[in-house]
């Protein structure tokens, strides 16, 4: 399972159990609260009505006639009693008054003369105790739940009666019961927030790991990538971490390789240069020892050139953006490129041809365009046949400025098509047979990812068309 899966379940989890106790424990408290307010309301009526009974009696005698008066005429009433959401229409009282024995005078519910003496209201009441109790009108059905609660009637400090009233609980219930509804939707209202909010926490906390695995792919691949931004906290020094410790592993494996490379390329041109040597120890004629010598300088320049580029390669390749960016005429730097190269053709026997389309400008490092620019220009020519030109094009490409290097050599074999821009991987040049460095494409292709450019090779009938792509300024 995805972390970011994990994190979300266990906290939304956490929180639905959280709520969910909650909402029990407030729900459970519900109920006995509601009644508790009932049951204090009825202790004071009937409080009060006992009073009023006991003024009314007569010689220890009690007179129900008041109570029931006047409780016919609150039931008579239609009422429009709106108490929040509940909206109450009847007196829902009940009133029993009993003697000093237990027995009812009066009863809103039933017929006087019955022995309530054991009910525990009453019982209680007439030994001067606190008495309530809750019945049910409804065996087994708690919507008919009634509260009772009792007074003692007193008259010169004796008991000589109690009075009982009497409350339907489902009023109350009902408004416990919308409660706890509210309760609920407001609940799971906070749970669907918390974990919208969890969904947001958990994405920015899983995105920069998530980018961190995706470079990491990457490197794993080769991949060249930028490295992402850096977060702040623990995953930030997760993520500088790592890139330290790719700089690290990339740095070793960068010099690995160059160095076995390089000592791959420097192999035949030493062992050329040992065997003119050793040849000339032997004091050949003239004419052969100038052949030696300038066998020596030969490779001795290849092998500078092959430093030289291989220096220059390694160090575009270890910065991603150009040292100094700087608004260029593209048309104005091809025409100096191409007019430094142009003594180089006539050496080899070869014309160059230069056109310009207007003014275009691109942002960049002029040395390293003008390196690009040079070896694609070089390239060309040592691919030409003698007496053939080469053509160079700056034109205006849609939303972008194009270099087009055309020559008529042999092009690019189907076997070498995707290999080319490959360090240290060269073809035969057709005049000499020998092969380059094979830095020169390289460079041109770090060069342009480093400007936002692209090149690529075509292979026409005859020669190779080589585009070089900038995005205008």
């Amino acid at each position: 399972m995805k972390l970011r899966t994990t994190l979300f379940l266990s906290f939304f989890i956490a929180i639905g159990v959280i709520f969910g106790v909650f909402i029990r424990w407030v729900s459970e408290d519900f109920q006995p609260r509601s009644r508790a307010a009932v049951e204090d309301s009825l202790v004071d009526a009937a409080e009060l009505i006992a009073g009023v009974l006991s003024q009314s009696a007569q010689n220890n005698v009690l007179s129900s006639e008041l109570i029931a008066e006047a409780l016919q005429h609150a039931r008579s009433r239609e009422l429009n009693a709106q108490i929040y959401d509940l909206h109450k229409t009847k007196v829902g009282l009940r009133v029993y008054v009993t003697d000093e024995n237990g027995k009812t005078v009066y009863n809103s519910e039933g017929a006087a003369g019955e022995d309530y003496s054991e009910w525990r209201d009453v019982r209680r009441a007439l030994t001067g105790e606190y008495g309530a109790r809750t019945t049910r009108d409804i065996e087994g059905d708690p919507s008919t739940t009634v509260l009772y609660v009792a007074a003692p009637i007193l008259v010169d400090g004796a008991i000589i009666g109690a009075v009982t009233l009497g409350k339907p609980a489902l009023q109350s219930n009902t408004m416990v019961d919308r409660a706890r509804r509210r309760l609920v939707t407001g609940a799971l209202l906070t749970i669907l927030m918390a974990a919208l909010l969890l969904m947001l926490i958990t994405y920015r906390v899983t995105l920069p790991l998530a980018r961190l695995r995706d470079y990491a792919k990457s490197v794993r691949d080769g991949d060249t990538v930028a490295r992402p931004p850096v977060a702040s906290g623990e995953i930030g020094e997760v993520t500088m971490a790592f890139e330290e410790m790719r700089e690290a592993l990339e740095g070793r494996k960068y010099v690995e390789q160059y160095v076995q490379t390089l000592t791959h390329e420097l192999k035949s041109p030493i062992a050329s240069v040992a065997a003119a040597a050793e040849l000339l120890e032997e004091h050949p004629e003239p004419e052969q020892a100038a052949r030696f010598v300038k066998n020596i300088r030969a490779e001795s320049a290849r092998m500078q050139s092959l430093v030289e580029k291989l220096l220059q390669l390694a160090a575009l390749e270890r910065h991603s953006a150009p040292d100094a960016r700087e608004k260029i005429d593209l048309g104005r730097l091809v025409r100096e490129v191409a007019r430094a190269a142009m003594p180089g053709a006539e050496q080899r026997n070869r014309k160059l041809s230069i056109s310009v389309e207007g003014e275009l400008i691109i942002h960049g490092d002029e040395r390293l365009l003008a390196l690009a620019i040079s070896n694609l220009i070089e390239n060309a020519l040592e691919f030409s046949p003698p007496e053939s030109q080469v053509d160079v094009q700056v034109l205006r490409d849609g939303d972008g400025a194009s270099v087009i290097v055309r020559d008529r050599g042999p092009g690019i074999p189907d076997f070498a098509i995707d290999r080319v821009f490959e360090r240290f991987y060269s073809l035969p040049r057709p005049e000499s047979g020998r092969k380059s460095s094979g830095l020169g494409l390289s460079m041109v292709k770090e060069i342009a990812a480093r400007h936002g450019a692209t090149v690529h090779l075509h292979n026409e009938s005859p020669g190779l068309r080589a585009v070089l792509r900038f995005p205008l300024a």
